[in-house]
């Protein structure tokens, strides 16, 4: 296969995912719920055979999955390196992250309200995760054990989805630097406090089991 063959097969993949990505958003648009949006319904409204679906989807499912990784991994993607430095709560970062939420608030809403609940939360959290392991990695802080990760991924995950959430239910009427700064205040202190124990060799979480 030639490069410029390649090139072409990819936009057309690139645009059967855009397009079935739209068209979940239309069809949620018009009232309809998760469970009533099937792969026939989804390719009918994307305008693509079923087989063009399949090519790209496995079930509907993942269409929400994909559109979720696009706005919430998209987010994180948007970050820069100098804004991951500690203290992270005199940075710019819940800025940044409440800014990129903003650019497609419908989006945002749309999947809050419509996508099944673990998948939500596992896309938050990747999207959280991702940017994790790059402080750790800017702020050359090393050695977080297995539960050290987890409690503070998904603490973090939690906290991003609660205050989009809210901020969605009150339809945006916040400006996303009131949001940012709320979100930074409320957040990151506690973050920057943990993250400089490790990085100072202060914390140490006991992982034994009170079960055993």
């Amino acid at each position: 296969m030639t490069a410029a063959i390649k090139l072409v097969l990819d936009k057309r993949i690139q645009n059967t995912i855009q397009t079935t990505q739209n068209a979940l958003v239309e069809l949620l648009t018009q009232g309809y719920a998760h469970s009533d949006i099937t792969i026939t319904l989804l390719a009918k409204q994307a305008g693509i055979t079923r087989k063009a679906f399949y090519d790209r989807f496995g079930n509907v499912n993942q269409v929400f999955v994909s559109l979720g990784e696009k706005v919430f991994l998209g987010a994180g993607q948007l970050v820069a390196d100098e804004e991951l430095k500690l203290p992270l709560a005199e940075s710019s970062l819940g800025l940044t992250l409440i800014r990129s939420f903003a650019s497609h608030p419908f989006d945002v809403v749309l999947l809050m309200h419509n996508m099944p609940g673990e998948l939500i939360g596992n896309a938050v959290r990747e999207a959280t995760s991702s940017i994790l392991e790059r402080a750790l990695r800017v702020n050359e802080i090393h050695g977080l054990t297995p539960a050290e990760n987890e409690y503070l991924v998904r603490y973090s995950a939690g906290s991003l989805s609660g205050v989009i959430g809210a901020w969605g239910d009150r339809e945006f009427r916040d400006t996303p630097e009131a949001v940012g700064k709320f979100f930074s205040s409320l957040f990151f202190p506690g973050v920057d406090q943990f993250l400089m124990q490790k990085k100072n060799n202060q914390f140490n979480f006991n992982e034994s089991s009170h079960l055993e």
